[in-house]
């Protein structure tokens, strides 16, 4: 049966990345434009086309709708820019990148954007399949991106779609989209501090020698978790739990490694195929096996006692405080923005305890 499940949702995959239709909502342009310095430009494209190397753009509150505000593309090679809200919030809907169900957010299309490229703190909505361009909040292909602080929801293809690429992702939410990110064709995007929740098919989906770095993320309530697909991933604090139908499925014969991860109550927590790999340690989840997570590794098989059926962060009398590996985490703050390491200690998972 699961084996039925998984070709399933192969083919609802494909099908969502050809069309996957969704009706457009037409919501028109509200704002007050786009700052670069004293100087105010219509449509984000404008700004961009207008702007030089290093520049910043800042994009006022308000929805940025229609031509010139979507499929939004520079050359890489010819100059890096900043894309962000102005300096008066960066909340959820404070500045939108409205769809209207007709084309991708900001399109990188071999245009060579390297991590000095930095979108931030941006919502993008409803992006469709009625475009030139791919419907994805972030297309990628020969880029690296950071994608910082963004908010991506409602998008019928995924949030982020990487080929040859490897941008950062930090700090940002992906709830509502068909898959939240897929990494494609040896692309190795680096996933740190993320929310990622409610998706209708899968949290990370990684194919074809691919190897995304999930680093301290919380991968709930999808339809699954994270799927390794002749790929492979480094997976350190991250929670994964109550994916309906599985929280980690591997079926690629190349080696992933898991640290200080929670992988609980998922419709099968860790499910890794004949001739698949991997291995897990300082790790709490329902089942020992032997080849995966053995008891030598410091996998622990307790509860891990949350807060509640929806909150995951971790009550005062949890098995899984200060058991982890402090040794793998480069960042200093967990989920919530507390520190990740005290007293030489860490939890397991994406919430550190505070007294």
């Amino acid at each position: 049966m699961k084996k039925i499940l998984v070709f399933v949702g192969i083919c609802a995959l494909a099908m969502g990345m050809i069309s996957c239709d969704k009706t457009s909502t037409d919501i028109p342009s509200d704002n007050s434009g786009v700052l670069i310095g004293a100087t105010v430009y219509e449509t984000i494209q404008g700004a961009i086309d207008a702007a030089a190397d290093g520049d910043t753009l800042l994009l006022t509150q308000g929805i940025y709708a229609g031509t010139n505000n979507t499929n939004l593309m520079w050359d890489g090679e010819e100059k890096h820019l900043t894309i962000m809200t102005d300096l008066r919030g960066h909340q959820q809907n404070y500045a939108i990148i409205e769809g209207n169900g007709k084309g991708a957010g900001f399109y990188f299309g071999n245009s060579l954007q390297s991590n000095d490229d930095l979108i931030y703190g941006i919502t993008i909505r409803n992006i469709g399949p009625h475009a030139e361009y791919y419907n994805a909040a972030f297309y990628c292909e020969y880029a690296e991106p950071t994608i910082r602080s963004c908010y991506v929801y409602y998008c019928p293809w995924c949030g982020v779609y990487c080929s040859h690429a490897n941008p950062r992702i930090e700090n940002c939410r992906f709830y509502a989209n068909y898959t939240a990110i897929i990494a494609d064709h040896d692309s190795s995007p680096v996933l740190l501090l993320n929310y990622i929740e409610w998706n209708d098919l899968y949290g990370v989906y990684a194919q074809d020698d691919s190897n995304p770095s999930l680093f301290n993320n919380l991968i709930a309530n999808n339809i699954g978790g994270v799927y390794l697909l002749r790929a492979k991933s480094v997976m350190v604090s991250n929670t994964i739990v109550s994916n309906t139908s599985y929280g980690i499925l591997v079926n690629s014969d190349l080696l992933s490694q898991m640290i200080n991860c929670i992988v609980w109550d998922n419709g099968t927590d860790l499910d890794v195929r004949s001739d698949s790999s991997l291995v897990a340690s300082y790790t709490c989840s329902p089942i020992e096996y032997p080849d995966v997570n053995p008891d030598s590794l410091f996998n622990i098989y307790d509860d891990p006692q949350f807060i509640s059926s929806n909150d995951y962060h971790l009550k005062s009398v949890s098995p899984c405080l200060d058991i982890g590996n402090p040794g793998v985490a480069y960042w200093t703050e967990d989920l919530d923005g507390e520190y990740r390491i005290h007293n030489n200690e860490i939890d397991l998972g994406a919430y550190e305890w505070h007294p």
